[in-house]
C-alpha cells in the first residue's frame, strides 16, 4: 500500500469504522484502482464523523444496507458511485434543506449536557481524533511529527493527551486577561474548543494553573539544565498557540473559531455563521433548541436513495 492509503486506513481505525469493516475489505479486495478506494474511505470517514461524532446516530444506523451493498460490491452486483451516493443520502438528515448547510442541533444538543455537566468539548467523544486530525493539517507543513495517536490512547503519567490552556482552577495570574468576564462566565470559556490543547508531552501535570507566559516557555533549574517542556517545544498545535503574546477571551473565541473552520473544510460541510458563534458556548444563556430530526428518525423519512 502506498503511505496515503495507510493513513486513510489508519484514519478509519482510530475513528471507529464499526459496521464499515466489511466493506472496506471489499473494496481492498475488488477494487484495484487506488484513487478510487482512497475517495470511498474518505467518504466513509466523512460518514462517521459527521453521523456519530457530531451527530448521536444509533451505532447500527443503516448498518444493513451497507453491510448489503458490500455483498453486492464483492460479487460485481454495485459500483462504488452508487455507494457513495448511497452514503451522502443517508446523511441528508444532517444537513439544512435551505441553504444545505450543517443542522447543529444534535451536535449542540451533545455539547449543551457536556457544559451543563462542567466538562464542556472536553467531555465530547470525538475530541481527540478531531485535535489529532488538526494537528496532522498542521503537520502537513512541517516534516517532523511531534505527536503519535497512540499516545493518545496513554492514561499512564508520562502521558497526557489534552491541556486546558486557562486552566481549571485558575490562579489570580489568568485574572487579568479575564476581567471583564463575568465569574459565572468563565467556565465556559475554560470548557469551548478554542481552549483545548494537544499536548506531546507530559507537562500537563507540571503546568498546571501556571500563568500563560510560563506554560509557553520551558523550565530549568539553577544550572540552567531543562526540567519541562513548554508550549515552545511542543507539539505543532502548542508552537501555534505559543505564537500568541497573551491568552484570553479574544485569543480562546478566535482559536475555537478557527478550529470549527478547520472541521468545515476537512469534512466538507458548511456551518452557518450565528451556528459557529453558538457551537463556542461562550455568549452566556445558552438554551436547548427545539428538537428536530435525528438520525435515528431519519431511517424512517423519505429520502431519494438510488436504488
Amino acid at each position: 500500500m502506498s503511505d496515503a492509503e495507510k493513513m486513510a486506513l489508519d484514519r478509519l481505525n482510530r475513528i471507529g469504522m464499526g459496521y464499515f469493516r466489511p466493506l472496506v475489505m471489499v473494496v481492498l479486495k475488488v477494487v484495484p484502482d487506488e484513487a478510487e478506494r482512497l475517495a470511498i474511505f474518505g467518504r466513509i470517514e466523512r460518514f462517521v464523523f459527521i453521523g456519530f461524532r457530531i451527530g448521536t446516530a444509533r451505532s447500527n444506523y443503516r448498518s444493513s444496507e451497507f453491510y448489503n451493498l458490500a455483498r453486492a460490491l464483492n460479487r460485481g452486483e454495485t459500483t462504488l458511485q452508487l455507494i457513495s451516493e448511497r452514503l451522502d443520502a443517508a446523511l441528508k438528515y444532517a444537513f439544512n434543506k435551505e441553504d444545505d448547510t450543517l443542522r447543529i442541533d444534535e451536535f449542540y444538543n451533545l455539547l449543551f449536557k457536556k457544559f451543563e455537566a462542567g466538562s464542556g468539548y472536553y467531555g465530547w467523544p470525538g475530541l481527540r481524533y478531531f485535535l489529532y486530525e488538526y494537528e496532522q493539517h498542521l503537520l502537513s507543513h512541517s516534516r517532523q511529527p511531534k505527536v503519535e495517536w497512540s499516545d493518545l490512547l496513554k492514561s499512564s503519567g508520562d502521558r497526557i493527551s489534552i491541556e486546558h490552556i486557562y486552566p481549571q482552577t485558575p490562579t489570580k495570574d489568568w485574572e487579568a486577561p479575564f476581567v471583564d468576564v463575568g465569574e459565572k462566565d468563565r467556565p465556559r470559556y475554560n470548557g469551548t474548543l478554542g481552549n483545548l490543547l494537544l499536548l506531546s508531552m507530559s507537562i500537563n501535570a507540571s503546568l498546571q494553573n501556571d500563568a500563560f507566559a510560563d506554560k509557553k516557555n520551558p523550565r530549568c533549574d539553577a544550572a540552567g539544565n531543562k526540567i519541562r517542556n513548554g508550549y515552545s517545544d511542543g507539539s505543532h498545535s502548542e508552537i501555534e498557540v505559543a505564537g500568541s503574546p497573551v491568552w484570553g477571551p479574544d485569543e480562546i473565541r478566535d482559536r475555537g473559531k478557527r478550529l470549527l473552520r478547520f472541521m468545515e473544510r476537512r469534512w466538507s460541510f458548511a456551518l452557518r455563521p450565528e451556528d459557529r458563534e453558538k457551537l463556542l458556548f461562550l455568549d452566556g444563556g445558552a438554551e436547548k433548541p427545539p428538537a428536530e430530526a435525528t438520525a435515528s428518525e431519519a431511517s424512517t423519512l423519505a429520502v431519494a436513495v438510488p436504488e
